[in-house]
């Protein structure tokens, strides 16, 4: 049977019930997800040229990818599933599944692959592969938490063991890896340990749920990769164990809290029950009114990783995990899906160039960690202590691995940019979104069915000029959508020369409705003058301060 999806994209279902997909990369697939506006670009329509993203991604693919995976090499990563695969081992190999890390390296390697095949990384991702298969047990379960043998074991820590927290990296990844190289393996050790969670926490009825979320995306992912309602089921069990719907106020450690809001949208967008909009909503707005940085960084607390009282925002001890603005930039884009409000929009270009970017060099081969927010030379004796056991050790520089630590940062850095050219353009029933300006090609086809190729032509963001080459196979009628960011005083618009008869609104999406010719040129200019931004007064730290913006870089009102 094959579905065809309103994207265009298209997904058999073989004998048995299993899927071969083709949506080639996409961030996440909502091409059939009734409860959004908004549907994903593959990231292999996307072409990065010689901007700002484009040698950043470039230096990811051809010396990141490699350099996690020597790491992983390096800490025994591979030795210890070697062991784990040896039914005579029993000692306990990981305090918590900190193999979580080696998942996320494989989604980012295959996303990768997919745009550019790098010589040796696929090699990479098969001999990992081949590593996990002979540990997966026979009724689905995979770890390195708990000797193989000691079922009696998993799961008996869900609070700390992280077992839950890995197992939907793999499934992520598993799920990444078929769609972006059509490959089954790592699918199906996935589909065996989303078939044994079901079994284990909903099925059985048991009451648990995890103690740091993302199982949850990974098992709605898996539901839309196999439209098998019994990961969907599992998934909202989890979201309504933990309380979901009745949320308000976004507060404990930040990554956990941005993932289970990233989870809670991948929900709504399924099942479409206004209780999680609602929550999520709420949560948004209490993140970005009281818990925020400027830099869109979250979690000032280092003992606990955590978002605490509201303005509880220090900048020396901040924490500011990489992992949160990752987080948060995921959720953002999820609920830009549901709600096409630029104030999303903005929110993702916020953390990818601040408090993201921020996380690896140039050079693509060292990370921060925590991103404290100013140094002053020595430790501070503060409710924040930099020696606490969380911060990274010794002097603020960016570090090739984090061997003292779980070293979860890098490999999401890795993702990130992995899939960044899928993050930059979205489709709709009305046409076609821009959401991120750089010098760009894009080549795709809308859910009418229209073929259409825009190429951007911009030194964004050092100035605020944008070109975008609009051409059609025909005469196309569909809107484009541009986003003009909040942050600007002014933008202004034109088409083949002329001024848009609209008004040009920062903080919105610009629709220009028309019949496209064959060749188009849109010219957008936003005004990047500097602006100060100003600390709001409760923020005890930076009262009286300003902070120095000019565009997208140096943080967003």
């Amino acid at each position: 049977m094959v579905l065809a999806h309103p994207s265009g994209m298209i997904s058999e279902r073989e004998p048995g019930g299993a899927m071969t997909s083709s949506t080639q990369a996409v961030v996440v697939d909502t091409s059939a997800s009734p409860n959004v506006r908004l549907r994903p670009v593959p990231a292999t329509a996307v072409t990065l040229e010689n901007g700002f993203w484009g040698p950043r991604v470039a230096t990811n693919a051809s010396l990141t990818i490699e350099h996690q995976y020597r790491q992983l090499e390096n800490e025994g990563m591979f030795e210890k599933l070697r062991l784990a695969a040896d039914p005579a081992f029993r000692a306990q190999r990981e305090g918590f599944a900190g193999e979580g890390r080696l998942y996320k390296w494989l989604e980012a390697a295959s996303v990768s692959l997919a745009i550019d095949n790098h010589a040796g990384i696929e090699g990479m991702v098969e001999e990992a592969i081949a590593l996990l298969e002979p540990v997966q047990s026979d009724d689905g379960y995979i770890g390195l938490t708990y000797p193989s043998g000691v079922s009696d074991l998993r799961w008996s820590n869900l609070d700390f063991g992280h077992e839950l927290f890995a197992a939907g990296h793999l499934i992520q990844a598993g799920i990444a890896n078929r769609r972006a190289l059509g490959n089954q393996r790592l699918f199906d050790i996935a589909v065996g340990v989303a078939d044994h969670i079901v079994g284990r926490f909903a099925s059985n009825g048991d009451g648990g749920r995890p103690g740091h979320p993302e199982i949850e995306m990974a098992l709605v992912e898996m539901y839309r990769e196999t439209r098998d309602e019994r990961y969907l089921d599992t998934a909202r069990l989890f979201i309504d164990r933990a309380g979901g719907r009745d949320m308000r106020v976004l507060r404990g450690h930040a990554v956990k809290a941005t993932y289970f809001a990233c989870g809670m949208a991948d929900l709504y967008a399924e099942i479409g029950d206004p209780e999680y909009l609602t929550a999520l909503e709420s949560l948004w707005r209490s993140m970005v009114a009281t818990n925020m940085y400027v830099t869109g960084a979250l979690g000032g607390r280092v003992r606990s990783e955590s978002i605490g009282r509201e303005f509880e925002l220090p900048h020396e001890g901040a924490y500011a995990e990489t992992c949160a603005a990752i987080g948060s930039m995921m959720w953002n884009w999820r609920m830009l899906t549901i709600r096409p409000e630029a104030r999303f929009g903005d929110m993702i270009e916020l953390c990818l160039y601040n408090s993201i970017l921020a996380g690896v060099s140039l050079e693509g081969d060292s990370f921060f960690y925590d991103n404290p927010h100013s140094r002053f030379g020595r430790n501070s004796v503060s409710p924040w202590n930099e020696r606490d056991r969380h911060a990274s050790r010794g002097p603020r520089a960016r570090q090739p691995w984090f061997n003292d630590r779980v070293a979860c940062c890098p490999p999401n850095l890795a993702r990130v940019l992995a899939q960044l050219p899928g993050y930059m353009y979205t489709t709709s029933d009305e046409g076609l979104w821009v959401h991120l300006y750089d010098a760009v090609r894009l080549k795709c086809q809308l859910t009418s069915g229209a073929d259409v190729s825009i190429s951007q032509t911009t030194r964004y963001p050092w100035d605020g000029d944008v070109e975008l080459a609009v051409s059609t196979g025909s005469n196309e009628t569909f809107s484009l959508f541009l986003r003009i960011p909040g942050w600007c005083a002014s933008a202004v618009v034109t088409v083949n020369g002329i001024p848009v008869d609209q008004r040009v609104a920062p903080g919105t999406y610009l629709e220009i409705r028309r019949t496209w010719g064959r060749s188009s040129t849109v010219r957008l200019h936003i005004d990047m003058r500097p602006r100060l931004l100003e600390a709001n007064p409760m923020l005890s730290e930076a009262r009286g301060s300003v902070a120095l913006a000019r565009g997208p870089l140096g943080g967003s009102p």
